[in-house]
């Protein structure tokens, strides 16, 4: 029993100890950025109030104020995880308080001590200012209803669009990878799995090549940088099995009396393991990622037709002018910049057919060419991330959606 506690007890204090160098690592960051958080609030929200009769700058800084919000709630909750995560191990001791008493005396002691010891709570220095800070937001989060809506016409309207559904996406965007944590984990092991199975020199290269080409890409666009690591590394397992297929059979010996399937055989099936293994991890971004490129496409879509619109209206002011085109050039960036993946996605897993076809497949036997018929029937459907199961994110989809983006437009503009 004693051994049994006394281990439980080292358990807690490493625990303890982690929970202190995550404090140690972020508390000082949290201090300033909590601080920061309530002057902006501040501001923001004493902008609302003085332009409550401008409706387009009353939601610009709403927005702020909303996106502000989201940002303290989420490092509140996860804190408030760790808070409650902390008294499990009190609770569970309560539970057993009739077992301590029967035990040995200096067990007693011992458990005493871990009661004691895990009714602390293992919350961060900054809890107590979150809290208060948190509660300072929803005491003033009667600033919006200060708002008079007033003068309102279709000009302020298409205004107001695009700053709040840049901030709804955003919104969206967290609370998708949220949902979707568990999902996102398996990926992220998939992929430390993949690196450490992976031997073969070329291989290895190709892998690397990829994580390199990923990692530019998130350094110089700094969004979705989780959706690029995973797409580059679907890419590179994609190329490592094209290249696997084509050397399936180069080891083979045609003069030599033995069954020219012993090693071909074996590495086609090898390669269906693989395959399959990676379409698991497409299904798995697919399923990430689908409903919120379904919202995205939606809101890029308006967006794109609100800000060609206000274009228009503003050309003769070279500042909104500039502004307006700016937004709308990071919209067609950001939509391109998806589909640009998805496309390269859809582009790797077609070269596996092309692969089988370019490897010495006559080489095998009879049973390894039945494998390889199946294997080539089952490339030819590519795989492919969708829009809500609707639209296959590709080139095609960008320019169908800017394509409607423009329709859209060319209506406004007939509005006004």
């Amino acid at each position: 029993m004693i051994t049994i506690i006394g281990l439980l007890w080292i358990v807690y204090e490493n625990i303890s100890k982690f929970s202190e160098f995550i404090d140690g690592s972020f508390s000082v960051s949290y201090l300033f950025n909590l601080g920061l958080f309530v002057l902006i609030l501040t501001v923001s929200g004493t902008q609302v109030l003085m332009h409550s009769d401008q409706i387009n700058e009353a939601v610009r800084y709403g927005s702020l104020f909303i996106s502000i919000l989201i940002q303290i709630f989420w490092q509140c909750w996860q804190a408030q995880r760790l808070l409650n995560c902390s008294n499990m191990p009190y609770e569970g001791e309560s539970r057993t308080l009739v077992l301590y008493f029967n035990s040995l005396q200096e067990n007693s002691y011992l458990n005493q001590d871990l009661i004691f010891e895990t009714m602390r709570d293992n919350s961060n220095e900054f809890n107590d200012f979150l809290h208060r800070n948190i509660q300072f937001v929803i005491t003033n989060g009667d600033l919006f209803a200060a708002i008079k809506l007033t003068r309102i016409d279709t000009i302020n309207i298409l205004k107001c669009i695009p700053t709040m559904t840049v901030a709804i996406g955003c919104g969206v965007k967290v609370i998708n990878m949220v949902y979707h944590a568990k999902n996102i984990k398996t990926l992220l092991l998939k992929m430390i799995k993949n690196w450490n199975l992976i031997t073969g020199e070329e291989e290895i290269r190709i892998l690397r090549s990829y994580s390199e080409r990923g990692r530019q890409l998130t350094l110089i666009y700094a969004l979705d940088t989780m959706f690029i690591k995973f797409i580059q590394h679907s890419c590179a397992m994609f190329a490592i099995l094209g290249y696997h297929l084509e050397h399936m059979a180069d080891t083979e010996n045609e003069k030599s009396d033995l069954n020219l399937d012993d090693k071909a055989y074996w590495r086609i099936i090898s390669c269906i393991r693989q395959h399959k293994e990676i379409i698991d991890f497409v299904d798995r971004i697919e399923s990430i990622y689908s409903t919120y490129f379904f919202l995205q496409l939606g809101y890029n879509m308006i967006n794109m037709s609100i800000t060609g619109t206000q274009i228009v209206l503003y050309a003769d002011e070279m500042f909104e002018f500039i502004r307006l085109m700016l937004l709308a050039l990071a919209q067609l960036l950001h939509l391109f910049f998806e589909c640009w993946q998805a496309q390269q996605l859809i582009d790797h897993s077609a070269l596996i057919h092309e692969s089988i076809c370019k490897a010495a497949w006559y080489r095998t036997s009879v049973k390894s060419k039945k494998l390889i018929g199946i294997m080539l029937i089952k490339t030819l459907e590519t795989s492919k991330l969708t829009a809500g199961k609707l639209l296959v994110l590709c080139f095609e989809c960008f320019a169908a959606v800017v394509n409607k983006s423009v329709s859209y437009f060319t209506i406004l503009r007939t509005m006004q």
